[in-house]
C-alpha cells in the first residue's frame, strides 16, 4: 500500500515485537491506542498517559496521530455506525504525514 512508505523509520523496531509488516504494525498501534483510550475515558488518565509513554518510547510513532483520529471518531460517532467504517479514516489521515 502506499503507506507501507511509513514502515521503513520503525521496520527494525517493530521487527524485535514481531510486527514484520506494515498491516500488523499499523493494526498494532491501532490496538494499542483504543486500550489507552478506553483506560482514559474510564478515569485512569494516570496509567493511560503512562501506557501512551510506554508505546512512545517502545517505538510506535505513530501512537499519538491514530490516539488523536480516535477522539474524532468519538466526537464523529453519528457519521459512522462502526469502526470499521471509521478505519479508512484512520488511513486517510496517516496518508497526510
Amino acid at each position: 500500500s502506499a503507506l507501507s512508505k511509513l514502515f521503513s523509520p520503525i521496520q527494525q523496531i517493530m521487527k524485535k515485537y514481531a510486527y514484520t509488516d506494515w498491516t500488523i504494525c499499523l493494526n498494532e498501534h491501532i490496538v494499542r491506542a483504543v486500550t489507552v483510550r478506553i483506560h482514559d475515558l474510564m478515569g485512569n488518565q494516570s496509567f493511560s498517559e503512562n501506557m501512551r509513554a510506554e508505546h512512545i518510547d517502545e517505538g510506535f510513532i505513530y501512537f499519538d496521530h491514530i490516539l488523536d483520529v480516535l477522539k474524532i471518531y468519538e466526537t464523529d460517532l453519528p457519521g459512522h455506525t462502526n469502526f470499521q467504517g471509521f478505519y479508512p479514516t484512520i488511513l486517510k489521515s496517516l496518508g497526510e504525514l
